[in-house]
């Protein structure tokens, strides 16, 4: 079968829930690598196929590393939630210096945009204390990222959270 947009635009309107969504790509594990490209794609499917992915995906999933530079150079160019679920994905993939690094910057751009919505900041922010802990010379650093000002937009429970991340670092 040719797994086409609208093969996955009539999928994710007949099936809404998780569980329905998973079973169906358990059933046709060859739909996933057109669900990724369709998840690197600009259309309002391609949140939603990020989110699928992301909850399919095994850790450093092979079938999605040659998607990676991609899902990195278009970053800031996607909206919050499909920049959220990208996020998720590059955090559970193993990445090389560059594409780290290149990563940390567009995180960095995000977490310090306070517009933006907590929950792709928040995740973005997992990225950024993610590299900090393998480079520790990035410690100090995080104090500036953490100011009040970052930190107002927050709910209550994910200032909190994050509160409790940053004191394991210190």
């Amino acid at each position: 079968m040719e797994y086409s947009l609208e093969v996955f635009k009539q999928l994710f309107s007949s099936i809404r829930k998780k569980d329905g969504l998973l079973s169906y790509m358990h059933k046709n594990p060859d739909a996933f690598t057109p669900l990724v490209k369709l998840s690197l794609m600009s259309t309002p499917e391609a949140w939603r196929a990020s989110w699928l992915v992301g909850h399919i995906m095994l850790k450093n999933d092979k079938r999605i590393q040659s998607s990676v530079p991609t899902m990195i150079d278009s970053l800031l160019l996607l909206n919050q939630g499909h920049q959220r679920q990208t996020l998720i994905i590059l955090l559970n993939m193993f990445l090389d210096d560059n594409q780290q690094g290149k990563l940390f910057d567009h995180c960095l751009t995000i977490w310090e945009n306070i517009k933006i919505i907590p929950s792709t900041r928040i995740t973005a922010m997992k990225f950024i204390l993610k590299t900090v802990d393998k480079f520790p010379d990035l410690k100090p650093e995080i104090k500036l990222w953490t100011q009040d000002k970052y930190l107002e937009s927050l709910s209550p429970g994910i200032k909190n959270s994050l509160l409790k991340q940053l004191k394991k670092i210190e």
